[in-house]
């Protein structure tokens, strides 16, 4: 489904998967979604 969304929202559009975590990644793995949303952020 995220991949068929990313689709649809066109070139701009960014999926990053992060493995081995539930619904929870901030609480998993937080450095790796840290460096997601800060990329995102900077990136705006």
């Amino acid at each position: 489904m995220a991949t068929e969304l990313k689709e649809l929202l066109g070139e701009k559009a960014r999926l990053e998967v992060i493995e081995k975590t539930s619904h929870v990644p901030q609480i998993v793995n937080p450095q790796l979604f840290n460096d997601i949303v800060k990329n995102f952020l900077c990136a705006s």
